[in-house]
């Protein structure tokens, strides 16, 4: 199997991307395929937009890197980075700055695969961490896979459009405890997780891989669009 003792890296824009659009594939692969997984944050999310000098807010941030660490571990990430890019203003930071970030990344984990998010999803964030990945992983000294995932509560939002939809082509099947595993992650994020039937509830996050699942015959299953394929 391709995966097999492979390395993926997530560039997610915002604390909790990395666990709602390849949470339950991330832990059936670092499970059962040996695969090295690291996670790429390029910020802190809400914790980037409060004034560091409140002690309030100091613990916030506290938490937040705990919560980070703590649902990328349940995940199955070997590691997170993370990155303080301003959050819903990266239209506000050169392209440029945010590639240098990436192919930093890809220099030194020499990624086989490499999984982010929609290019037409709602938020901004999302659509320039889409580009700023296409545009550090150009297929000039390594073949990189790249696909697309959906973030519940961006991708779906998006207005319904054939040009602008997440159609993917490409299914993971996962098990219930890759499923539970995604649950519990998404709860560690204390601050983000919310009641049903929002869309990054654990509950819907288990409903999303049931519709996936039914796509393909498979109790669960999450979704991916296959962006570059090089064999």
């Amino acid at each position: 199997m391709f995966f097999s003792e492979k390395k993926i890296l997530v560039v997610a824009s915002h604390p909790d991307d990395e666990i709602l659009g390849v949470g339950g594939t991330i832990h059936k692969f670092t499970t059962n395929l040996s695969l090295d997984a690291r996670a790429v944050i390029l910020s802190k999310g809400v914790a980037s937009r409060i004034n560091i000098d409140d002690e309030k807010f100091k613990k916030e941030i506290k938490r937040n890197e705990r919560d980070i660490r703590e649902a990328t571990s349940i995940a199955g990430y070997k590691e997170a980075v993370v990155f303080d890019l301003p959050d819903n203003e990266f239209d506000k930071v050169s392209l440029l700055s945010i590639v240098k970030i990436i192919e930093e990344q890809i220099s030194t984990f020499q990624p086989d695969m490499i999984l982010t998010h929609h290019n037409y999803d709602l938020n901004i964030d999302h659509r320039i961490t889409s580009q700023a990945v296409f545009t550090a992983s150009r297929p000039i000294e390594k073949n990189i896979q790249i696909a697309s995932f959906e973030t519940p509560s961006s991708t779906e939002w998006q207005f319904p459009d054939s040009h602008l939809s997440f159609n993917p082509n490409f299914f993971v099947k996962l098990e219930e405890r890759n499923i539970d595993a995604k649950k519990r992650a998404i709860q560690a994020y204390t601050g983000e997780v919310r009641d049903f039937p929002h869309p990054r509830s654990p509950k819907a996050l288990e409903v999303i891989a049931q519709r996936w699942g039914t796509v393909i015959g498979s109790p669960f299953a999450e979704a991916f669009k296959i962006q570059r394929w090089i064999s």
